[in-house]
């Protein structure tokens, strides 16, 4: 009875670990959800990394998409198709380990802002997208990608 009681803690406590790791995504404090931001304002971004991989450098893609963004849109290489995105803010990296000096990183690093374009709508909601590679994992912990986004308005002037 005790070797039963042993494994349905144990059993518990990786289906926690289990859950948590899947539901992981990284952490998108700005622009925040429920944020106003009018077409040439420019506009705080900050993004935390899930950083799940230790692969020296994390490499995200920042998307503004119309609908409620899915794992099911992005194609093999992580991206959103022509015609699944308003606009691409760009790919950035950022160095996971802040005491070492990075080596030469192809991609540039996140900006802390970023301006809204003019996206041709009127008001609407979006949703401002990070999707964020892990696909380095072994195994893959999180799949290839994650997606964290924020639904903001967008006002034309």
């Amino acid at each position: 009875m005790r070797f039963s009681s042993v494994l349905s803690v144990v059993a518990l406590f990786c289906g926690f670990l289990y859950g948590t790791v899947l539901a992981g995504t990284g952490a998108l404090s700005a622009p925040p959800n429920g944020a106003v931001i009018s077409e040439g304002e420019s506009f705080s971004y900050n993004y935390g990394e899930i950083d799940g991989c230790h692969q020296g450098f994390t490499v995200v893609t920042v998307w503004l998409v119309s609908t409620p963004p899915t794992l099911a849109q992005l194609n093999s290489s992580g991206e959103f198709s022509p015609g699944d995105f308003l606009y691409f803010f760009g790919q950035f990296a950022t160095w996971n380990f802040p005491t070492i000096p990075p080596p030469p990183i192809p991609v540039a690093p996140p900006p802390s802002s970023l301006v809204m374009p003019d996206l041709g709508i009127s008001a609407e909601e979006v949703f401002f997208t990070v999707v964020e590679t892990s696909g380095e994992c072994d195994p893959p912990l999180f799949g290839d990608f994650t997606i964290t986004f924020n639904n903001i308005t967008y006002e034309s002037t």
